[in-house]
């Protein structure tokens, strides 16, 4: 369960005892942690009905209980604070500081390994912002991938003095090596955090030669899916929390996989209006 998805802190609660009780079966009950958070069981069953609010001290000692971050605590006691607060001015601030911690942990960098690239930031630049180097760059890690210039440029949809011009970028920054007459790289771990100045301008570069390569793919060869619908804020936030979910599940299977091919991923959930 993703606890920063949820809007309502005695929704959250409530979600999270239930999970507790199919874990542990008998062995727990309501009962035993009001007993272990000095609470009635009453009162902490009134809670998660939406009849009575906890206290500070009382929500940090069920979060202490259930065994949650520092983190999640702090999120579900500033939903608490946002429900139990009738000045408008704080309530804006509390709002705040929610999406602010919504914003920083609800994000693929939790799930995606985020190294210093090797670079500097002029040569940053160079890589970000021409999506037909970092593509060569992935290129060359494939093993069963002719490397010839002239194979590589038909891949690619670009010049071989453009393929040239990249192999002497990539190689003379440390970023490929020769080994038995073939280019090879390392593992790539390089991940532009959503702060940088350069991570827009990359994703829409990307996107374009994404969406290009997107029509002239085979049917049988790619996996595509799109729709527009309409729901609530809390909805969103439960995909966006089980997107996340399955970026950690795939990460392992990239990790395991063999690079034989190069793949592009990409999820997208916006409102329109």
């Amino acid at each position: 369960m993703e606890v920063l998805s949820k809007s309502d802190y005695r929704e959250a609660f409530s979600e999270l005892f239930g999970l507790r009780k199919q874990s542990l079966g008998q062995k727990w009950t309501l009962s035993s942690l009001a007993k272990r958070v000095g609470l009635q069981a009453s009162y902490l069953t009134n809670v998660v009905k939406g009849r009575a609010h906890f206290s500070a001290d009382q929500i940090y000692a069920v979060c202490e209980s259930l065994g949650l971050s520092d983190v999640e605590t702090e999120y579900l006691v500033l939903l608490m604070e946002l429900e139990k607060s009738a000045h408008a001015p704080r309530k804006a601030k509390l709002q705040s500081e929610i999406e602010e911690l919504r914003r920083k942990h609800l994000s693929s960098s939790r799930y995606v390994q985020e190294e210093a690239a090797p670079l500097s930031a002029d040569d940053l630049q160079a890589y970000y912002l021409d999506p037909n180097l970092e593509l060569l760059h992935f290129y060359l890690g494939l093993k069963s991938k002719d490397q010839s210039p002239e194979t590589v440029a038909n891949a690619l949809g670009i010049s071989s003095e453009q393929v040239l011009e990249g192999i002497q970028f990539l190689s003379s920054r440390g970023l490929i090596k020769k080994h038995n007459s073939r280019w090879v790289r390392g593992v790539i771990k390089q991940h532009l955090s959503e702060d940088s100045s350069l991570c827009k301008p990359n994703q829409q570069l990307l996107r374009f030669k994404a969406l290009n390569q997107l029509q002239n793919t085979a049917k049988e060869r790619k996996y595509s899916f799109m729709a527009t619908v309409s729901m609530d804020e809390d909805s969103r936030l439960k995909i966006q929390s089980a997107y996340l979910q399955f970026l950690k599940q795939a990460r392992k299977i990239v990790e395991d996989a063999e690079p034989d091919e190069v793949y592009q991923i990409q999820f997208d959930l916006f409102p329109w209006f």
